[in-house]
């Protein structure tokens, strides 16, 4: 479109031809920030017009639209300033531009300087061509100025940040040279967004980014000295209001001034689009557009982006690239090593991934014994057609020099090493190392090391289970704290072996109720899996419970899983009747277990077991004869006496239960005096809280019967104090002669003569006199 201008205050600009349909929108664009500004009076006086400046400008934004104005002359009429024409292209496509930027359009072949005839204009059509600004043109204005490249870095920092940019010139030409420069080295969009405008008389009211002064149309609203809200880059002196620029704006500015010839369009589209830092970027193209070595700063970043980036620049430009990374390969570093090796590995980027495979395998051994590493990424696997018998007899050779001079943990990190990267070597093709490397590893469990990780880790594991073998043999006290130390990294496997056994026990005797049915569970699986075990079923138990007595549970579920022709270890299940810790101790339950054990045909009891068995039957006879009220309950307690004290302990709270009911008080002392200790303490106990009820005189006969019989003397303090309480609360004569009958038809005559005492009174039997004790 184009259009006249007159001074304001008259008709105004006047729309005068378009190629098309132009909306009022676009129209409003170009009238509010393209129009010819004319230079102040003073300056046009006696100026012809073609001595007046052009105007060369630009927006962008949802429309973008460039514009070139030209002053025409005065009025006919004489009346006004004069006319002024503006020319401008606007499109909403941004690839209409196509690798151009807008200040390269300055003088280009499409724009006119006279009005149209008609309110017609021919359109642009096709890509537009450049004028006199060219690419290499404008390289060439730029490396021909002083300090061009500096110059240019400060204006490319300057459009890289917020402040606004102005120029004072007295062409035109320099300014847009300058202006196409700095927008040649950013992305296209980006550069298009960037407004200007050459020249204008209010550079503060100007809505660009960069705008030009004249300076003789007055005094600028900024100079270099006083820039005050731009950044100032006066073109009559060379001189910048800043001095400072980024590295990348400096790197791109001496790049750009650079004599190479250059394809910068596809220079800057792919330091856009690779995703990279600003200076990996530039060392990509560096690499990819002028055919350099890549920066070994970059060569990490960028030979991840070789894996990483977008597949269209990398099929255009990875193999080049990777060419270049892979030659310089053995003077990288072990980040940029393994960023190559990964992205090389599947053969996409051409030959060369065995070969870095190598390098970075060298590196990472180094690297490893440096460092003592024990931790490293897995590595891919390099295509079969590249990595063949050769590669891996390398990859060998440097692995086995390697462990022949590493020492402990150094050479645990070269075998990771060779692990993650499958090097096939064996303990043999290693020699002699190897078994100092085990000796030194068996004294330090707490490395954890994990020889799966490792090449060869069968024959390394089998090694250090005989080396700790060896020293259990000849240390047979440090047993248990040997397989401690190792039962968290070594899983059992043979229990024949001293080793294994010994993690058994340990795992069995430290670890929690859910560890200890895993290792139980695991272990009957692995016993009934095996046609020929070689410990028999029943000798595991012995492993398994060797530092622990086994639950309940566990009998049941270890016996349930053998076979017929097995049967638990008898001293297991001694220890566990005869072991049971305090409080607590053996139980009824317990004895039940393995009673069961023995009637289903899984255990063949050891003497002491069967005594317990057998003890166990006695006194459960004794508790069903005392509990009968028809039974004859003589020799109840001889009975009782062959009973073991563990078991009568077991059945304390049966016996205490029927003796507390059963109405004959001899038998009450009888069974009483055949009690251990805690359970006659549960006794006492017990009678001591029924006597705070309403009892039978039984009862209150067998606790005096006790008490006679009773030579402790915390029992019969305890008995006296109960009994005082209760002829306390039962002063009933009817009461006391009910107990003085049950002792006198069933008790001794020194446990009635002793009642009598205490109930304060004489025995009639005898002569003496008892008082109650206090």
């Amino acid at each position: 479109m184009s259009a006249s201008q007159r001074r304001p205050g008259t008709a105004g600009p006047q729309l005068q031809a378009a190629s098309g349909r132009t909306d009022a929108a676009t129209i409003q664009v170009v009238q509010d920030h393209l129009l010819y500004e004319q230079p102040p009076p003073a300056w046009r006086d006696g100026q012809p017009a073609a001595g007046y400046p052009r105007s060369f400008a630009h927006m962008g934004g949802e429309r973008f639209a460039t514009a070139a104005g030209v002053y025409l002359g005065p009025e006919l009429s004489g009346t006004a300033d004069g006319n002024a024409l503006t020319h401008a292209l606007t499109t909403v496509d941004p690839a209409a531009y196509g690798d151009l930027r807008p200040a390269q359009l300055f003088d280009a072949e499409f724009w006119t300087a006279r009005p149209a005839g008609t309110t017609r204009s021919d359109p642009v059509t096709g890509p537009p061509r450049p004028g006199r600004f060219d690419t290499d043109t404008v390289r060439g204005l730029i490396r021909s100025q002083p300090r061009g490249s500096a110059l240019l870095a400060t204006l490319l920092t300057a459009l890289g940040g917020t402040r606004r940019v102005l120029f004072v010139a007295e062409e035109i030409e320099p300014v847009l040279t300058w202006i196409a420069a700095a927008t040649l080295l950013l992305p296209r969009r980006r550069a298009l967004e960037i407004g200007f405008k050459v020249f204008t008389l209010d550079p503060v009211a100007c809505s660009q980014r960069v705008v030009a002064v004249h300076p003789g149309w007055g005094k600028p609203a900024a100079t270099v000295d006083r820039p005050g809200e731009f950044v100032v880059l006066d073109l009559t002196t060379l001189r910048c209001s800043q001095t400072t620029a980024d590295p990348a704006a400096r790197a791109w500015a001496e790049l750009f001034c650079s004599p190479e010839p250059l394809d910068l369009a596809g220079a800057v589209m792919l330091a856009d689009e690779c995703g990279l830092a600003p200076m990996a970027a530039l060392a990509l193209v560096r690499a990819a557009v002028l055919g350099q070595a890549v920066d070994p700063r970059h060569a990490e970043a960028i030979s991840g982006w070789l894996k990483t980036g977008r597949s269209s620049l990398i099929a255009r430009y990875g193999p080049a690239i990777a060419r270049r990374l892979a030659a310089q390969a053995p003077h990288q570093d072990l980040g940029a090593l393994r960023a190559l090796d990964a992205a090389m590995a599947s053969g996409t980027l051409g030959p060369g991934a065995a070969e870095v495979r190598l390098q970075r395998l060298s590196a990472e051994l180094k690297a490893a014994r440096a460092a003592d590493a024990t931790t490293i990424a897995p590595v891919g696997r390099v295509l079969a057609a590249e990595w063949g018998t050769a590669e891996a007899e390398r990859a060998a050779e440097a692995v086995v020099a390697e462990l022949r001079t590493a020492r402990e943990h150094a050479f645990a990190a070269v075998l990771l090493v060779a692990g993650r990267f499958r090097v096939p070597i064996t303990c043999t093709g290693i020699g002699r190392p190897v078994d100092g490397f085990v000796d030194w590893w068996a004294e330090h469990p707490e490395t954890g090391f994990d020889p799966q990780l490792w090449p060869c880790p069968t024959e390394l594991d089998e090694r250090l289970r005989a080396e700790l073998c060896r020293r259990i043999k000849n240390t047979p006290g440090d047993r248990r704290k040997i397989a401690t130390a190792w039962s968290a990294q070594l899983a059992p496997r043979q229990p024949a072996r001293e080793i294994d056994a010994a993690i058994l026990g340990s795992l069995m005797a430290d670890g929690t109720p859910a560890t200890r049915r895993a290792v139980l569970t695991e272990q009957i699986g692995r016993a009934t899996r095996t046609v020929a075990p070689e410990v028999p079923f029943g000798e595991l138990g012995r492993c398994l419970w060797q530092w622990t007595l086994p639950t309940q549970d566990e009998l049941r579920l270890f016996a349930g899983a053998m076979p017929s022709d097995a049967g638990l270890e008898p001293g297991v299940v001694e220890k566990f009747l005869i072991d049971q810790p305090q409080p607590g101790g053996l139980t009824v339950s317990d004895l039940a277990v393995v009673a069961e054990l023995v009637s289903a045909g899984r255990l063949q009891p050891s003497p002491r077991t069967e005594e317990f068995l057998r003890s166990n039957r006695i006194v459960e006879d004794a508790v069903a004869r005392l509990k009968d009220a028809q039974a004859n309950k003589s020799g109840v307690a001889q009975t009782l006496h062959q009973a073991a004290s563990a078991v009568l302990q077991a059945h304390a709270r049966d016996l205490v239960e029927v003796l507390l009911a059963t109405e004959t008080p001899r038998v009450v002392g009888d069974v009483f005096r055949t009690l251990p200790g805690p359970a006659q303490s549960d006794y006492i106990t017990g009678v001591a809280r029924m006597m705070t009820g309403d009892v039978a005189a039984s009862l209150i006969a067998g606790a005096v019967v006790v008490l006679d019989e009773s030579d402790a003397e915390r029992t019969r303090q305890e008995l006296i104090s109960a009994l005082d309480l209760w002829l306390v609360r039962n002063p009933s004569a009817t009461r006391r002669n009910a107990v003085d009958n049950a002792l006198d038809r069933r008790g001794t005559g020194n446990a009635r003569a002793l009642w009598s005492g205490l109930c304060g009174k004489p025995d009639r039997r005898g002569g003496g006199w008892f008082w109650r004790r206090g």
